[in-house]
């Protein structure tokens, strides 16, 4: 049964390490029902730490993550997730924060006897009352702050198999899919994004259907309900990446279906991409709204969402386009969320913090749209798909 709006995943921030008061405690947002509004914001690595530490790093993708000696490519997961809060504590008129966030990546990395889970280790968190309920000192507090303000966040898991080119079997996505839930024992994590679903080849169904219902494999080949060590919930709100996947196998009990634009998808666009930001050519290609139709037209209530894609889209849209572009860009696509035929709408997972760009060396980097100054278009953006939709006026985020 698909877990929809009203099923609530109780958030619980009870471990005792925590400097927070009971009664500060946040309510845990239920996912909401279309349309709902989507942002990137790579927080927290496979391995519990941070995507990009405050001191710099590279990750196992070669991704070059910004420090103190390239200030241009932007800052750290800790200053974009204070940079998010922060900026709508001092609430700037129109502003809208997303309802989601993929934040934690848990990859595919099940090599060892534990899988990775991008579920990062519980820490002490500041008093909730200082600095307007932000705390960045550790990737656990960040989530924690970001679960303040009833944003619903997300861990993604791979559907490759690890160093192979072939695809998981169901068993073990159930299985990565239950151990998640065993580590987060506070219940940071509400939705799970399953990248690369054309690795299923026709498993899409199954796969999400076992993990939506929080089963796993047992010895016998039976598949029965994951269990946690103190009776939490096993089940799973389901982001698919459909990029590849065809549409007779779109139909499953996901909460949601992404799609990675056109424009923005191979090096052959560049050209195009330009011509979208300037009005010559319209933002959303033929593929597209075949995608989004698809989606809409499927027995099961879901939403359709188109991206940027992590990593070629996002690089792409960072290095082929200026500022101005850019923001012209996220407009066009924001505009077109929900007008039109019923069919044809659908939602953006809008490029906050996430891989992407490259420095003059073409090493790999991730796009910082704060620094990239396109932050404050994004919750503009946000702000008017939340409220009046009215698009004409001038965005100030944008130059």
């Amino acid at each position: 049964m698909r877990l929809v709006l009203g099923i609530s995943l109780l958030f619980s921030l009870l471990a005792p390490t925590m400097a927070v008061a009971l009664d500060s405690q946040p309510a845990d947002p239920q996912l909401p029902s279309t349309p709902i509004d989507m942002a990137d914001l790579f927080t927290v690595e496979e391995n519990g730490r941070w995507f990009c530490s405050p001191k710099g790093n590279t990750l196992h993708d070669n991704t070059v993550c910004p420090n103190a000696t390239r200030p241009q490519q932007g800052g750290s997961s800790a200053m974009a997730v204070e940079s998010l809060l922060l900026l709508k504590s001092g609430k700037p008129r129109g502003f809208g924060l997303p309802s989601l966030l993929r934040v934690g990546k848990a990859r595919n990395d099940c090599t060892h006897t534990h899988c990775d889970t991008g579920v990062p280790p519980t820490t002490a968190c500041a008093d909730p009352r200082e600095n307007h309920g932000v705390d960045v000192s550790t990737p656990y507090c960040a989530l924690v702050s970001l679960k303040r303000r009833r944003i619903a966040l997300g861990v993604i898991m791979g559907s490759q198999r690890d160093g192979d080119t072939k695809g998981r079997t169901a068993g073990a996505m159930a299985s990565q899919a239950c151990e998640i839930k065993e580590d987060d024992s506070s219940e940071l994590y509400d939705f799970l994004f399953i990248d690369q679903a054309h690795f299923l080849n026709g498993r899409e169904s199954k796969v999400v259907k076992h993990i939506t219902a929080g089963e796993v494999l047992n010895g016998s080949g039976d598949w029965v309900q994951c269990k946690n060590s103190d009776g939490r919930s096993t089940r799973w709100a389901v982001i698919t990446n459909d990029n590849g996947v065809s549409a007779s196998n779109l139909d499953t009990v996901a909460y949601a279906h992404t799609h990675a634009l056109r424009v923005v998808g191979s090096q052959s666009n560049k050209g195009d991409a330009k011509k979208a930001a300037d009005g010559a050519i319209p933002p959303l290609s033929s593929e597209d709204y075949d995608f989004v139709r698809a989606v809409n037209s499927l027995s099961n209530p879901t939403t359709a969402i188109l991206r940027l894609e992590v990593v070629q889209g996002t690089a792409n849209f960072g290095t082929w386009l200026g500022r101005a572009r850019q923001c012209s860009l996220l407009r066009k696509w924001g505009r077109l969320q929900q007008v039109g035929d019923v069919g044809e709408r659908f939602t953006l997972i809008y490029p906050y913090y996430v891989h992407g760009g490259r420095d003059r060396k073409e090493v790999l980097s991730t796009y910082d749209s704060t620094s990239r100054k396109t932050a404050r278009s994004i919750f503009e953006l946000i702000g008017k798909f939340q409220g009046d939709r009215t698009y004409n006026d001038p965005l100030t985020g944008c130059g």
